[in-house]
């Protein structure tokens, strides 16, 4: 399984269901109930509330029209029904006696946010993120970078303040607190044009939980941060990534089946 990368390209829910969403994946979450409906189906009808439903007969990209924060809303129910849809796909790959092997998505950190929160910014925050940029280009990443973290601390949900921070901390080889930021960025964009650190995060819980085999292209980008030219665009890693993943895939599937011989 190699996606995540557009969860929300189709429209699959309404953000007005978002509290009945989150209440029936708790009933579903209980024993008792759940006993209750596999012996009484109809049941189901009572402890559901009803939710919107989307025909994807005739999938296509959706023109999203949601202002930032009911994209926030968005992107916090697309998160929980991910994390319900993987979980849905390692049983059935476990009931068909099949192997499951996860393949992280990776995310290219250095491209800034296309899009910020517009509960997360004000005319202020923008001016002093315009001087840490600025700094940034100039070079002057010790003045940029203790500007960037204390941006930060003050602006939580917002991309850009973030990013600012991951880039000056990457240049004063604090790499791992500039990873940590990067990653915030993309998880805070309001754009949700990519895949997400979030998604990912789902993946390699859920795959390790149930001993999948993972291939964590993310984070082997992520360890090479600090090298020129990983990606050919804002999205896709060189080719020389991709040979490599696929060298890590073939010796994880050699290996699943020399343990079935």
């Amino acid at each position: 399984y190699h996606g995540s990368s557009t969860e929300l390209y189709e429209r699959t829910f309404a953000i007005e269901d978002k509290t009945a969403i989150f209440k029936n994946f708790e009933r579903f979450d209980n024993e008792k109930i759940i006993s209750l409906i596999i012996t009484f189906p109809w049941l189901s009808r009572i402890f559901y509330t009803k939710m919107k439903y989307f025909d994807l007969g005739n999938s296509q990209e959706y023109i999203n029209r949601y202002n930032s924060n009911q994209r926030i809303d968005e992107a916090e129910i697309s998160f929980k029904i991910f994390q319900y849809q993987f979980s849905e796909l390692i049983e059935y790959v476990k009931e068909q006696k099949s192997s499951l092997v996860i393949i992280t998505t990776p995310l290219n950190l250095e491209t800034r946010p296309k899009e910020i929160c517009s509960h997360a910014t004000t005319n202020q925050v923008i001016e002093v993120q315009q001087e840490i940029d600025n700094l940034i280009k100039e070079g002057n990443f010790k003045e940029a970078y203790p500007k960037a973290l204390e941006l930060a601390d003050a602006t939580p949900g917002n991309a850009l303040s973030f990013y600012l921070l991951g880039q000056s901390a990457l240049r004063l080889g604090k790499t791992v607190e500039a990873k940590q930021a990067l990653l915030k960025s993309t998880v805070f964009d309001c754009n949700h044009w990519r895949g997400n650190a979030i998604y990912n995060a789902i993946m390699r819980s859920l795959g390790a939980k149930n001993l999948n085999t993972i291939v964590d292209f993310d984070q082997y980008m992520a360890a090479s941060i600090n090298k020129d030219g990983l990606f050919i665009d804002d999205l896709y890693p060189q080719t020389i990534f991709y040979q490599t993943v696929a060298h890590d895939l073939v010796e994880a599937i050699k290996l699943i089946l020399s343990t079935r011989t």
